[in-house]
């Protein structure tokens, strides 16, 4: 299964741009440490209002998920890694 993701840079930069146009989500930032290594997986996506994509982001390894509101080519854009299935890799 693919899943997309953020990297310390672009969720930085897809956060600033949503708090700039006063889109509805956007990450509290003093609630989360960022960290240059680590990527931020997208678990949850839909079209919001027909003008953008809303995210639900993993932003630790304790699960912890954020919102953040985006432009469908900042969607479209974000790059994808191979996850293997829960359902088709238990014994």
């Amino acid at each position: 299964m693919q899943v997309k993701y953020f990297t310390k840079h672009s969720l930085t930069s897809a956060n600033e741009v949503a708090i700039k146009t006063n889109r509805n989500r956007s990450i509290w930032t003093e609630d989360v440490a960022v960290f240059e290594e680590m990527l931020y997986p997208v678990v949850f996506d839909m079209v919001h209002n027909d003008q953008e994509v809303r995210l639900q982001i993993c932003l630790n390894a304790e699960g912890k998920t954020g919102w953040i509101d985006v432009p469908f080519d900042t969607y479209d854009n974000l790059p994808s890694i191979e996850v293997p299935n829960a359902a088709t890799t238990a014994h």
